[in-house]
């Protein structure tokens, strides 16, 4: 089982800043991080998305799945589409699309970690302790499976 944590800052630096404390702290290995990005949401509103690929080389989900991800969430409410129904055939919580959504602000910055089950909580920590806010939601081996196949990535 995995965790999708998102930690969010409250300036377009901190989520930046916050990458770099997980690199030292995986280099140490107090934590693991499966797959990350980062997204800043300008003071313009444009959302920008960047794989964390220093943090974890090349990505167990792969981009597709963090541009899915960005435009559940920033464009979702403006194109108006329904967050409901399809969602939960590939295991994302619909109540955790909407709570990111509402989270991450004009000039706020975000880093979103897939991390194992087992690994959570120390990122949890490490967001806490930096000042984020977090918001999290568990994935089954079944849901990355069938998240994998829709986005043509392949398990490491």
């Amino acid at each position: 089982m995995s965790e999708l944590i998102v930690a969010v800052f409250e300036n377009e630096t901190g989520a930046k800043q916050f990458e770099k404390v997980l690199i030292s702290a995986q280099e140490r290995q107090e934590v693991k991080v499966e797959d990350a990005a980062l997204v800043v949401r300008t003071k313009e509103g444009r959302p920008m998305l960047n794989h964390a690929t220093s943090l974890v080389g090349r990505g167990s989900l792969g981009g597709m799945f963090w541009g899915f991800l960005l435009a559940l969430v920033f464009w979702a409410k403006w194109w108006g589409i329904s967050i409901g129904g399809g969602l939960g055939d590939l295991g994302i919580d619909d109540d955790f699309v909407k709570e990111v959504g509402e989270n991450v602000r004009k000039g706020h910055s975000t880093l979103l970690a897939l991390t194992l089950d087992s690994m959570a909580e120390p990122v949890v920590q490490l967001a806490d302790k930096y000042g984020a806010k977090v918001v999290q939601t568990s994935f089954t081996t079944e849901d990355e499976d069938v998240l994998r196949v829709v986005f043509g990535s392949t398990r490491e």
